[in-house]
């Protein structure tokens, strides 16, 4: 099951804000760990980030393989986890 996030990246303007968000989708089962992103709220606060947000942040790091990456998208651990953790029933 494929789940739907709003992520916040870096924008590669010097100009303006930077950063934006955009919708994300990932694969739950490539979730190593999610926590607090605290850093994302003093720069929201600054009038750094452009795009529809809310009030808090987390980041999540992804498994690729050998390596790995993180991402940073809107919402609380309990709303990420929730959303991330979400089972889809099958019925037939």
């Amino acid at each position: 099951m494929i789940v739907k996030l709003k992520e916040i990246f870096r924008n590669a303007t010097t100009t303006g804000k930077r950063y934006r968000t955009r919708d994300i989708f990932i694969n739950p089962e490539h979730v190593v760990y999610v926590r607090s992103n605290d850093d994302m709220i003093r720069r929201l606060n600054e009038g750094l980030i452009e795009g529809e947000t809310g009030n808090n942040f987390c980041t999540i790091s992804l498994s690729r393989g050998a390596g790995g990456t993180d991402i940073i998208v809107i919402g609380s651990l309990e709303e990420v986890n929730q959303t991330i953790s979400k089972k889809e029933i099958l019925r037939g």
